[in-house]
């Protein structure tokens, strides 16, 4: 597997729907971290509620996604964030090791962050390896 340099990762601005360095929603920066490893995902968007439940759900029974107890890396992140709905997962990240992971939120640029932070702790719904 290929070691990137996540630090170009950094900073990308958010963008709904977004697929590149110039601008990445949730969904896309996963792709293109995944990418960077050499793994790959069909495309999805965390804006489609639809779309990001049946990659977590379906996507397992295919052997694309394998659902794990603990962070690996690098490994999907999912999370439930929205307080109207604390059991539907709507976010997604990359565990990118020691405890950190990449993600992307609206109006933000991507970044890394603590899986501790309790931002991010009270939302973690599991953790999934792409196969």
């Amino acid at each position: 597997m290929l070691t990137p340099d996540l630090t170009q990762f950094i900073g990308i601005p958010y963008r709904k729907q977004g697929r590149s360095m110039q601008g990445a929603d949730c969904g896309g920066l996963v792709l293109l971290v995944l990418r960077a490893y050499g793994l790959s995902l069909p495309n999805f968007s965390c804006a489609q509620q639809s779309e990001l439940v049946d990659i977590l759900n379906n996507a397992r029974g295919t052997g694309m996604l394998e659902k794990i107890v603990a962070p690996e890396v690098p490994c999907l992140v999912s999370m439930a964030t929205a307080t109207e709905a604390p059991h539907v997962v709507n976010h997604v990240g990359v565990y990118v090791g020691k405890g950190n992971m990449l993600h992307t939120r609206s109006q933000r640029v991507s970044q890394l962050v603590r899986l501790s932070n309790p931002c991010i702790s009270r939302t973690l719904r599991g953790f999934y390896r792409v196969c």
